[in-house]
């Protein structure tokens, strides 16, 4: 309905962190369910205001322009697509109580570096996101 009414939007979801202790059988046909209402009671939401899971916008939100290169999954592009939504003066639709994101908690051992903000990807996206408008909007608060 909200989208039917307007010509440009955004929409946003925030993530709710879960530890997954065992394996989920996939083949039981609940199992979305079963992961949902683990969640539910036991995960964590808001423990990031700066980490956004998924985006959906309408075309043409972003216009003629391309979206910068950004090394998806690492900080701050997920921040600049938020800020970007919010400083173009178009609506912003937090959707976090509609349509769960779930994020299971993990180590970041696959990482050559120490912590998951000291990569050279980070470093990257941070720079990109200086030159191009910057992250200062860009949380769910």
């Amino acid at each position: 309905l909200i989208m039917n009414s307007l010509l440009q939007y955004r929409i946003v979801v925030q993530l709710t962190s879960i530890q997954v202790d065992a394996k989920i059988d996939f083949t039981n046909i609940q199992w979305s369910e079963h992961l949902l209402e683990d969640a539910r009671r036991r995960g964590v939401h808001g423990d990031r205001v700066d980490a956004e899971d998924y985006f959906i916008w309408s075309r043409g939100f972003f216009g003629n322009k391309l979206l910068p290169e950004f090394h998806i999954g690492r900080p701050v592009y997920d921040n600049w697509l938020v800020n970007r939504g919010l400083t173009s003066g178009q609506p912003v639709i937090d959707a976090s109580a509609m349509l769960p994101a779930l994020h299971q908690k993990h180590d970041y051992k696959h990482l050559k570096t120490a912590t998951y903000y000291d990569t050279q990807e980070q470093k990257e996206n941070y720079e990109l996101a200086r030159r191009t408008g910057g992250w200062r909007l860009g949380t769910i608060e």
